[in-house]
């Protein structure tokens, strides 16, 4: 008789064979490259903010054409983050969809998109601040 096997009506307890296959992640790693990527862009755009702030503070009075170079390199700068809040959206979409796929938990996926959802509608309140100050400068 095997031994992973028992007789009905035996005491005897069984070890039954584990299995070693790996366990698919892909949702997990998905949802974790959307999760810091969405937070770094939450982190950084109060960042940008409050230097934007200080140089309109420093340089209000005294424009030359170095510091309207600046201004324009801020809002080149701002409208360059647009795909990375984007690629963490999209990276929180394939791990939902792996996820569903291989029946895995979907939190972080879920969580990476919620955040960066929230980290593009500061950096659209960013975008229109600057732009906004730098039109009612001239």
């Amino acid at each position: 008789m095997p031994e992973n096997t028992r007789p009905a009506g035996s005491d005897e307890l069984t070890v039954q064979p584990v299995s070693t296959s790996p366990v698919p992640q892909r949702s997990t790693e998905w949802g974790l490259a959307s999760l810091v990527l969405g937070g770094i862009m939450l982190l950084m755009a109060p960042l940008l903010l409050i230097a934007f702030a200080v140089a309109v503070g420093v340089h209000y009075r005294d424009w030359g054409r170095d510091t309207l170079a600046g201004f324009i390199l801020f809002v080149s700068g701002t409208f360059c983050m647009c795909p990375l809040y984007i690629m963490a959206f999209l990276a929180g979409l394939l791990g939902v969809r792996a996820a569903m796929k291989s029946k895995n938990p979907a939190g972080l996926p879920v969580s990476g998109i919620l955040v960066s959802v929230v980290a593009a509608l500061l950096w659209l309140f960013v975008m229109i601040h600057i732009i906004g100050s730098m039109a009612s400068m001239f």
